[in-house]
Formats: structure tokens, sequence, C-alpha cells
């Protein structure tokens, strides 16, 4: 059995909320308060009530900007955003004056279900598969987001959710993206009680300045970084620029983070992985998120 080295989130702390169940944000009911972002974003479960809407009476995600936020600049990098459409990538279907609604997935987040995960494991292995499953999902995602231009510059394990539908129901999908599930998550972990993960929380996805490409650096002013964020890149606590290599080293943080519980020294190729994910020098990252999936197909395939 694996010791458990994560925490119960039945007994954690609640964040105070701007809104209350049952306010409306025209036409929309708030049923609950889920949870605030770094940014000051919060998120809530809402109801669409709206008699003008095709879908009246479904659960919708609804996040409200922090009360000092730039409105302009926040919708601008919604517009990016609502480009986006990916399996593994929650969507944005509407932006309102000071809020934004996107799609809603019955479900928990990683950082939620890592105890019971733990907790269920047949072996480390079972479990190792288990979290690179759900890692090979989320760095497809970012691969595809950055493809586009958008970084997401807040990656950790509470931005994933474990939605209860299953991977496998996306084999027939047509959207873009899918072919990244079908091509590769899918054969590599044909279980089909695989859940779909996916990557939520783009609060602070910025685009890449155009003609400038992903490497382009931007003003961190907004994102309140602490220097004990395990998830920060520690060219940003230097006040350097973000990139998408910051993104990688989260996503490596975040790999890091949920295989605690295993000796990775056990596992030779994964500990390379992870290392090289974690470099303090960005230059000596994976180059791309493209790379780092391939690197991680790699390892499963090996371990197979």
């Amino acid at each position: 059995m694996l010791k458990n080295l994560y925490r119960n989130h039945y007994f954690m702390p609640q964040e105070q909320s701007t809104l209350d169940v049952g306010d409306d944000v025209e036409g929309y009911q708030i049923k609950k308060f889920i949870r605030k972002s770094k940014s000051g974003m919060e998120t809530y479960l809402a109801e669409n009530a709206r008699e003008d809407s095709l879908a009246k009476g479904m659960e919708v995600v609804l996040k409200l900007f922090p009360q000092d936020a730039n409105i302009e600049r926040c919708q601008y990098g919604l517009q990016a955003l609502m480009s986006l459409n990916h399996p593994s990538i929650q969507r944005v279907t509407s932006v309102g004056e000071n809020y934004y609604i996107l799609t809603y997935y019955p479900g928990a987040t990683l950082d939620e279900k890592l105890s019971k995960y733990c907790a269920r494991a047949d072996s480390p292995q079972s479990y190792v598969q288990h979290m690179l499953s759900i890692h090979h999902q989320v760095i497809s995602a970012l691969e595809y987001a950055h493809r586009k231009g958008i970084l997401h510059r807040d990656i950790s394990p509470s931005s994933v959710i474990i939605a209860e539908r299953r991977l496998s129901e996306f084999a027939r999908t047509t959207i873009s993206g899918t072919s990244y599930l079908r091509r590769s998550t899918l054969r590599l972990f044909p279980d089909p009680n695989r859940r779909l993960a996916v990557l939520s929380d783009f609060d602070l996805a910025k685009e890449a300045q155009p003609g400038v490409g992903l490497s382009a650096g931007f003003d961190l002013s907004s994102i309140g970084t602490q220097d004990e964020d395990p998830y920060v890149a520690p060219e940003l606590k230097e006040g350097r620029g973000y990139t998408h290599l910051a993104d990688l080293y989260s996503f490596g943080a975040m790999l890091n983070h949920c295989l605690k519980t295993v000796s990775l020294e056990e596992m030779p190729d994964l500990k390379l992985y992870v290392n090289t994910l974690l470099q303090p020098d960005p230059q000596k990252r994976f180059y791309s998120a493209e790379e780092a999936r391939e690197a991680l197909e790699g390892i499963v395939k090996r371990r197979s």
C-alpha cells in the first residue's frame, strides 16, 4: 500500500466569496462557491436561468473578475481563450461585463482526488500509470494551447478537473484536438474506465504577442506569485518574463507532486523526465510541450 501524503479536502477552510447562493448574475443563478484563484478570480457553479437560452436549466461554471481587474484586458484575453476547442480544455462559452461562462464538468480537481487515488491504488506501478494517463492528457492540452499562442500561467493540481465522463466517450467525437486523445492517450492507456482530465483555470492565460512567438515575456504584475509557491518557475521569482517554458516547469512540478508517494529512484527514465521539466535554467528544459508529450509517450511505451 502506498503511503498517503496528500491532504484531505473535506476539512479545508472555506474562502470568502463575493456572491452568495441564490444571487443572480444576468440570468445565471449562483448555486455554489467553488474557489478563488491566485489572480483573485472567483469560481462558482451556476444554473442558466435565462428565458431566451436554449441551454436554460443547464449547470455552468461562472468566473467572476476581481473588483480591481482591468476588464478590457481580461476580455481581450478571453477572446483568445474562446478559440480553444480541445476535449481536455475547459471551454469558454460566453463573456459578460465582469464575468465569463465555461462548460461545467461534474467531477473534482486532481488536488482533491489525489488522496483517494493513493488509498485505492493496487500497487505503486498502477498508481504511476494512472498519474501518467492524467498528465498525458494535460500535456496534450497544453501543447494545443501553446500552438494557438496561449500560455496558461497557473498550472497546478487544483487547475485540473477529473471529470466523471470516461475518456473513451471522446473516441467518436470529431472536435479539434480529439486526434491527440484518439491517437495517443486512448492507445497508450486502453483502460475503458479512465476519466477525462480537463485543464481549467486559464484565469491568467495570455496570448503570445503576434510575430514574437511563445517565448515572448509578459508583465507579471497580475500573477501575485509567492516565493513558496512550488508551481512557479524560478525565473519568475527572479522577475524575468513569462514564457511557454514556465508552463512546462509548472507541469513538471505538478507531476512531481503527484508522484511524491512513490520512489522515482526505481524509475530512472521518469526521474530524468521530471528533472528535465524542473531545470532551474529554462533553456535546459524540454523545448516545447510537444517535445515533453513525445518524451512522456516514450516512457509509457517502455513501461508497457
